[in-house]
């Protein structure tokens, strides 16, 4: 029953592999190419950065594979309907396949990167220290935000039967559009609070970092725990919310 989702985790698992390939192989060229050479003089790379970076791809596969439930009601609904399984237990045997998916592309990301550094020899140039380092938080922190994605784009694509990709495409650009002017303060009074409470359902508002005034990155919800608690719970209501219309489809 969750068979063609199987299909359609490994071939965009085979093209995340081929991109990734394609993309070392531009960076090694690139450093090899210029004039210092090899990075032999690179200074301390936090893990967190190119975890972080692994956590933006898996994202993005997230939001793939969250158009699962469009991807059924295209042509396929009548078919799922007739299986002898709940709606509940089906969707979730597509999830965990999905949660699969993600964690795997999250780990190539991660070995890509390191790869690259281990081309060079710079693998001792990567620390777990620095401004953000390496904990049990910062892990959750990112773990959640594929999942969050996932839950939304879910949600957001439950009753369609087309189109499902552009929307997808389309709460990318939305949110990132929303942390924009939510950092930027170029917005006040009602307008600004309006922002700022639509931001809040927006899984880049939780993860996204920012610029403040003296030209320093810094997160737009510095407190942790309040990030991870708030990906967590856009990941199960937008889960709960998808259950919910894929059900109602059927009656």
């Amino acid at each position: 029953m969750y068979y063609m989702e199987i299909l359609v985790v490994r071939k965009v698992l085979y093209w995340l592999a081929a991109l990734l390939a394609a993309a070392m192989a531009i960076v090694s060229w690139a450093i090899a190419s210029s004039a210092h050479g090899a990075p032999h003089h690179i200074g301390s790379i936090p893990l967190a950065a190119l975890m972080a970076g692994s956590t933006f791809v898996a994202a993005i596969i997230a939001m793939i594979f969250g158009c699962a439930l469009a991807r059924q009601n295209d042509g396929h609904l009548p078919m799922v309907w007739t299986r002898p399984v709940s709606r509940d237990r089906f969707a979730l045997s597509v999830t965990l396949v999905h949660l699969a998916g993600i964690a795997t592309a999250w780990v190539m990301t991660l070995a890509a990167a390191l790869g690259v550094f281990a081309i060079f020899g710079a693998l001792h140039a990567i620390t777990m220290a620095g401004d953000v380092p390496v904990n049990a938080a910062v892990v959750g922190r990112m773990l959640l935000f594929p999942l969050a994605w996932y839950g939304l784009v879910l949600a957001i694509t439950a009753s369609t039967r087309g189109g499902a990709g552009f929307m997808a495409f389309g709460a990318w650009i939305v949110g990132s559009v929303l942390v924009g002017l939510d950092s930027s303060h170029l917005f006040s009074g009602a307008s600004a609070i309006v922002i700022n409470v639509i931001d809040h359902v927006n899984p880049l508002y939780y993860f996204s970092g920012h610029f403040d005034d003296s030209g320093r990155n810094e997160s737009m919800v510095s407190n942790v725990d309040v990030a991870i608690t708030g990906l967590a719970a856009i990941a199960v209501a937008g889960y709960a919310a998808a259950l919910a219309q894929w059900r109602r489809l059927e009656a």
